[in-house]
């Protein structure tokens, strides 16, 4: 746009030479304007390329995956202090005991054990008066501990074979005999009892040696033998849960009817308990109770009904 003023207008006005100036600085101000502004074309844009995560996307992965771990830990750790819970690491174990002469006795694989026990665990069926002509069966399980010639010597528990009018005796192999009940303890409290049998087929082996009572350690490992229920030659697992009044060993391996007078018998495949009794009710349940083996080796504490002088000397050769 332009603005013309001429002479006789400015003349004929007051101040025309400034308005004048005026209109020429706004007359000059659009003139120096662009004619033309060229039109924006696609073609002319640079390239916009998405942005490429390489390793910066793997460093956040991580740092995501790393917060998430560290909160999930600790809240963990908070719920097990809070719920007073304290783990401890597992104690040590004793992969060598130590007998009582300092002997030490290395340990065993259980299925070798158990394979030497049933040549020396039998199942004992006792045939006891009920009422009047009536008779009844007891069933428990023995282990041999002595043999002398064809004779063999079988520990068990009193109430196993106390009362007996007869004895039955069967092998792993389904040999059987008929037994004869030589000795129990002097006190009626001590639940053990001796019977020998004759094999003349040297079918029943004393393949296991007695264990030291004071060699048994809380935390050992143990199995017991036995026939629960009428289920022969059964076998269950456990450790030594305590040693009780310097007599009874406690553990949870699995003890029921038909286990008593079979062997508790430790990793070192020594023969430490008989099988007793259990404490079982709605509050309690894994109390097994063994009676120390050894406690056969003490000659003075028994009454013998016959003479087995023989044969008993040779389970005396088990002292320690």
């Amino acid at each position: 746009m332009t603005i013309k003023i001429t002479e006789t207008d400015i003349n004929s006005q007051n101040e025309p030479s400034k308005r004048a100036d005026i209109v020429i600085e706004v007359e000059d101000l659009f003139a120096e304007q662009p004619q033309s502004v060229p039109p924006l074309s696609v073609q002319s844009l640079p390239k916009l390329t998405p942005p490429r995560f390489g390793k910066d996307k793997k460093i956040l992965i991580g740092i995501i995956v790393s917060v998430i771990v560290f909160f999930f830990v600790a809240g963990s750790l908070i719920a097990v202090f809070n719920s007073g819970t304290v783990f401890l690491p597992p104690p040590p174990i004793d992969n060598n005991p130590v007998t009582d002469s300092g002997t030490v006795m290395p340990l065993q694989e259980i299925s070798e054990i158990i394979k030497q026990a049933k040549k020396a665990t039998v199942m004992i069926s006792t045939e006891v008066k009920t009422w009047g002509f009536l008779t009844g069966h007891v069933q428990g399980t023995g282990i041999a501990v002595a043999r002398k010639q064809k004779y063999v010597l079988v520990l068990t528990n009193r109430h196993v074979v106390e009362g007996g009018i007869k004895y039955d005796i069967c092998t792993n192999d389904h040999k059987k005999y008929n037994g004869t009940v030589v000795v129990f303890p002097k006190k009626k409290e001590i639940d053990l009892a001796l019977l020998v049998i004759q094999d003349d087929g040297n079918n029943v082996v004393p393949s296991l040696p007695l264990g030291s009572y004071s060699s048994v350690t809380q935390g050992s490992e143990v199995v017991a033998l036995g026939h629960p229920e009428g289920l022969e030659f059964s076998v269950t697992r456990g450790i030594v849960s305590a040693l009780r009044g310097g007599l009874y060993i406690q553990t949870d391996a699995a003890i029921n009817h038909g286990n008593s007078g079979g062997p508790l018998i430790t990793r070192t495949g020594h023969v430490v308990g008989i099988n007793t009794f259990i404490l079982r009710n709605k509050h309690a349940e894994g109390l097994g109770f063994a009676i120390r083996a050894d406690y056969s080796l003490q000659e003075d504490q028994w009454s013998f009904i016959e003479d087995i002088t023989p044969l008993y000397n040779e389970l005396l050769k088990q002292k320690h």
